[in-house]
């Protein structure tokens, strides 16, 4: 199955083929992302802010495309999204999701990707609210410092200096400490959010 969470076509497409295999789910992990700092405001195919597009809105719509299934999977059924502390540079507008009414964008703006990562964190807790008589849990983790790819837009002498920092701290694998991350999520001692 092919998802891309740039283009809302794409989004439904695919959530139509997971629920023609599929009965219900069990449990959805929004981890997919991206972190573009660019001049010049970039766009998803459907017209939207790309950090804003591919990290929330592409997750919104999958999310709410599968909740039905992701009911049938309860009890015990899981809402995950990955966020980040990056949500602290959030400068979240919601007259202007697009960014179109302010700027100037470079490399050293991190709003766009901490207000992407702040909307995941409130529609976790938005859905928290919404399914907790139909005992399905959300989540909202900030994995930690992994040396991911997140940083390729940056350009050369700041993928330099991130490079050396994911050396000095980001010492374990990427696939291990989302796995560690997941495991907290789904055992006894995690936190759901309502």
């Amino acid at each position: 199955m092919a998802l891309d969470l740039g283009s809302l076509e794409s989004v439904r497409k695919c959530a139509e083929e997971v629920k023609s295999k599929f009965p219900h789910i069990n449990i959805l992990i929004n981890n997919a992302g991206v972190m573009i700092h660019e001049s010049r405001l970039q766009k998803t195919k459907d017209g939207f802010e790309v950090n804003i597009g591919v990290n929330h809105l592409g997750h919104f719509l999958w999310t709410n495309l599968l909740l039905d299934y992701i009911k049938k999977g309860a009890p015990g059924a899981r809402i995950v999204f990955t966020s980040s502390m990056g949500h602290q540079f959030s400068d979240l507008n919601v007259d202007d999701l697009n960014l179109e009414k302010r700027g100037p964008f470079g490399p050293d703006n991190f709003g766009p990707y901490g207000n992407s990562k702040l909307a995941n964190m409130l529609l976790a807790r938005s859905l928290a609210k919404k399914l907790k008589n139909d005992n399905v849990t959300t989540y909202a983790l900030c994995p930690g410092h992994v040396h991911t790819e997140l940083n390729r837009h940056l350009p050369p002498v700041k993928r330099f200096f991130t490079g050396i920092f994911d050396k000095l701290l980001a010492t374990t694998p990427a696939e291990v400490r989302i796995q560690r991350c997941m495991v907290q999520c789904m055992g006894e001692l995690a936190l759901p959010l309502d």
